[in-house]
């Protein structure tokens, strides 16, 4: 039977393909981009001249059924960049093609997300992965609420677009946390609050400092906070919520406080 096999790529780092990932690809009938003038570079260094089909060019059952048509021939290399490309919008493509039976086989390469988590200096034995930020502020803060007590690193990549933004959010939800910016190295580093809007395209890897040990907040900190909250217009209940779970109190004593100041 014919196979799948997924191709961990870098976009615009040729050289880093393995020798395993270069033969499969020369083999194949079929190779699956995500973005065809980047595989275009990979394809004209190595001298690969095998079809592609481009997965944002093709809607999702035409892209299905192509690949489907292409492993009758032979097997098929889906070329992606590291598990923030395959979370979108390769994973509904992958979970329908196991459903019909394909096999899958993933042949590893240079990861940006680790690579930019070595460089950074933060602690890499444990970390979590949160993938890529969401473009919208609401859904980023909700992403970042939920991560605010996790002690280790965190891992994630923005758009250039969104960096200001994002770092804005990050301080909102984490505090003023350590980051590192990253494409291949670790193009600047300090507290999220002095980060440089530097970049305004392509995919940066982002790394955080994980939260410290938890300590019971002041009220006079707590207080500080909510009158933050309140005045970004976020609702007595929405910071509340937020606040009781970085400062250690309940969120009915933050919600009492937030009401207290609403009315004043």
């Amino acid at each position: 039977m014919s196979k799948l096999y997924l191709v961990e790529v870098w976009p615009g780092h040729w050289d880093d393909v393995t020798l395993r990932a270069r033969r499969v690809i020369r083999e194949v009938v079929l190779i699956v981009v995500e973005d065809a003038d980047g595989a275009r570079g990979l394809l004209e260094e190595h001298e690969i001249h095998v079809p592609t089909l481009d997965i944002h060019v093709q809607g999702m059952e035409s892209c299905l059924q192509a690949v489907l048509d292409g492993l009758r021939d032979g097997d098929v290399a889906w070329l992606s960049g590291g598990p923030t490309r395959w979370a979108r919008p390769a994973h509904a493509l992958v979970a329908a093609l196991l459903e019909r039976g394909v096999e899958l086989v993933p042949i590893p390469g240079p990861t940006a997300a680790i690579a930019g988590l070595v460089v950074s200096g933060q602690p890499a034995d444990r970390f979590l992965f949160l993938g890529e930020l969401p473009s919208s502020s609401a859904e980023r803060r909700t992403v970042l609420d939920g991560a605010a007590l996790e002690r280790h690193t965190l891992v994630c990549s923005v758009e250039g677009a969104h960096l200001a933004a994002a770092m804005r959010d990050i301080e909102a939800t984490l505090g003023d946390r350590h980051v590192a910016l990253c494409r291949d190295r670790a193009e600047w580093q300090g507290p999220s609050s002095q980060a440089p809007a530097l970049y305004t395209e392509g995919l940066l890897t982002l790394i955080i400092q994980g939260a410290e040990a938890a300590s019971v907040w002041t009220e006079e900190e707590v207080r500080e906070q909510v009158r933050a909250a309140l005045e970004r217009g976020e609702s007595p209940r929405d910071a509340a919520r937020k606040i009781a779970v970085r400062s250690g109190w309940s969120r009915r004593r933050v919600y009492r406080i937030a009401i207290e100041r609403e009315e004043d």
